[in-house]
């Protein structure tokens, strides 16, 4: 059976709005009382024991050194992204760390076309890097109301 590309764009926007709300999901339980390294740890846990459902042989990894590897690369890699990530929502409102990771791509880029000389600005990458700035901006939007000694 041959998958129509919309099926694919369903499955990714099911993705993005899964991962958009881990955001809320984490401040809600920073503000329950667990920790941002509990919750990495648990976070951590239901993805490793996922795909040992998905796939209970090894994924990836020719021997058990190489699952080693992979399951450490995995921690510490993920440890670092999700620690801070975690830390920043036990300081801020999720808008703002949300903010701040969705243009991570666009310093990514600006850094890449400052520091390779090789690499070269194309349309595409422009016009990505606008929409994804115009994406940014109104959902990590946070409308404050004014103090009361603001008003006349």
């Amino acid at each position: 059976m041959e998958l129509k590309h919309g099926y694919y764009h369903l499955i990714a926007i099911l993705v993005v709005a899964i991962w958009g709300l881990t955001f809320i999901s984490t401040k809600v339980l920073i503000n329950h009382g667990l920790t941002p390294q509990e919750i990495f740890f648990y976070r951590f846990l239901i993805a490793y024991l996922g795909i040992w459902v998905i796939s209970p042989k090894r994924l990836f990894a020719g021997n058990w050194k190489d699952e080693l590897w992979l399951m450490a690369g995995g921690f510490f890699g993920g440890s670092l992204y999700f620690f801070t990530e975690n830390t920043a929502l036990g300081i801020t409102q999720a808008s703002n760390v949300a903010f701040i990771i969705c243009t991570a791509p666009l310093l990514t880029t600006i850094l890449s076309l400052l520091f390779y000389k090789s690499e070269k600005a194309t349309k595409g990458l422009i016009y990505g890097s606008i929409l994804d700035f115009i994406g940014v901006v109104p959902g990590s939007y946070t409308p404050t109301t004014p103090a009361k000694d603001d008003h006349p």
